[in-house]
């Protein structure tokens, strides 16, 4: 639940704390909220989006120490959690949501959510509607990651990840069945030893046409981002083998 009323907010940091003040409706600064579970979020002061709209992007800048939250650790995860469009005449709000996982190449929801005009939500209360949405992606890729479907190559197992995070896609693609767009396309890649990353197969043009290269990606656990484990060359190679321009 938000707090209600204007409040300072203060930030666990190496030297002391940071405060900051939030104010409800402040068009010059962003709104700093703490929520009861511990965590803090940041809405962004808005910027226009188009002639009728407005963009607020939220976060999530503290974790808090709630263990026990209903989203598991899933709500220890911070980053971005998507962004939010208020439609001036009306006070309608679209939302879309993102999973708070990895560093870059963000997974979506495959669609966005609505609030009626009629509810005349707030920037606040909106925030926290997103900030669910975000957190049940997010908690759905955590689970991917304990799954043990995929392919094995070597001690690693490998699983094509779908294009949005509440998709579905074949966890075993045959080769060059995997058509990598503008955007590329992500596998998740998990050991033995509970090790996790994610490897992203994305175009990219050196003059002489588009190919295909790998990156890792690494994934955020509870206590903060976990190193990216060191992968062999097979499992990239079989990556490649899947995809196709």
């Amino acid at each position: 639940m938000l707090n209600a009323q204007d409040a300072q907010v203060t930030l666990p940091g190496q030297l002391g704390t940071i405060a900051t003040w939030s104010r409800i409706g402040d068009q010059c600064r962003s709104d700093i909220v703490e929520l009861q579970d511990g965590r803090i979020i940041k809405v962004q002061r808005s910027t226009t989006a188009s002639m009728d709209r407005d963009c607020f992007p939220v976060s999530v800048i503290h974790a808090g120490y709630n263990r026990v939250h209903p989203m598991g650790c899933a709500a220890l995860v911070l980053g971005s959690c998507g962004l939010m469009y208020r439609h001036r005449p009306t006070g309608a709000w679209e939302l879309y949501p993102v999973e708070r996982t990895v560093h870059r190449l963000q997974r979506g929801s495959a669609s966005h959510h609505g609030i009626h005009a009629d509810e005349q939500a707030s920037a606040r209360s909106a925030a926290l509607q997103l900030l669910t949405l975000s957190d049940q992606l997010t908690r759905s890729c955590l689970d991917y990651v304990r799954d043990d479907q995929g392919h094995k190559v070597g001690r690693w197992r490998v699983k094509l990840l779908p294009l949005h995070a509440d998709g579905f896609c074949s966890h075993k693609p045959t080769p060059n069945s995997v058509k990598v767009g503008t955007i590329g396309r992500q596998f998740l890649v998990t050991g033995p030893k509970d090790e996790a990353c994610r490897l992203a197969v994305t175009p990219w043009d050196y003059g002489n046409g588009l190919t295909l290269e790998t990156s890792t990606l690494a994934i955020h656990q509870p206590a903060g981002p976990e190193p990216v484990p060191v992968l062999p060359a097979s499992v990239a190679k079989h990556c490649l083998s899947r995809c196709t321009l």
